[in-house]
């Protein structure tokens, strides 16, 4: 795979499934698959209710006072931590793929997702589980696939327009040629009298010489 395909993919939108953000990415041969790490900790229920000013992803608060949920991310990080030893004796790819700690901003590879959400017992984060694995992790990546198909289908008609331009002038400069070809051989034949009798009037010029 050349280095534009995978500048392609790599600018590939994140996607929405179920209210989990997500993207695919294609690192070192592999196309790894990412999602929101505040969506899964939503999801998988590891929020608190807490009061207060809440503030906006735009950054602005709420007018007064309100409830609302925090993740709560030292949790998160927690069974992240318990699961790091074992990515790296069983899966130590993954490892350079998270970054510590997880925070509100992150996203973090399916697989680190599915091994967090396994440390919840609540039906919710079983049944999350089970949505995460089966629909919206291969939906994050056919929707990948699509997209990468249509901007490769895209290249290939420009590329056709391209070729059918080139073809183009390709015909019209073989047109041109033949053109003055056909001119050099009027040519030719007008002046192959003339040549003829130059070269009669040479050969009896160097007989002379040599008599």
């Amino acid at each position: 795979m050349n280095q534009d395909v995978i500048n392609k993919i790599n600018r590939i939108p994140i996607f929405d499934i179920m209210n989990v953000k997500g993207y695919c990415v294609y690192i070192e041969g592999v196309i790894r698959t990412f999602v929101y790490a505040a969506d899964i900790a939503r999801e998988a229920g590891m929020t608190r209710s807490t009061k207060g000013r809440y503030f906006y992803e735009t950054g602005y608060p709420t007018c007064g006072i309100t409830d609302y949920e925090v993740i709560r991310w030292d949790r998160f990080n927690h069974y992240v931590n318990l699961s790091l030893e074992s990515f790296s004796r069983i899966n130590p790819s993954i490892l350079p793929l998270i970054q510590l700690p997880i925070h509100a901003h992150s996203y973090i590879p399916c697989e680190l997702a599915l091994v967090v959400l396994m440390h919840c017992k609540s039906k919710k984060a079983l049944d999350f589980q089970v949505k995460l694995a089966t629909i919206i992790m291969p939906k994050i990546q056919q929707d990948t696939i699509e997209f990468y198909e249509e901007q490769m289908q895209k290249m290939q008609d420009d590329i056709e327009d391209l070729q059918e331009c080139i073809d183009c002038r390709t015909i019209s400069r073989m047109e041109e040629l033949e053109e003055d070809n056909d001119k050099l051989r009027y040519l030719i034949r007008q002046y192959e009298p003339m040549l003829g009798s130059a070269i009669y009037q040479y050969q009896e010029y160097r007989g002379v010489l040599n008599k």
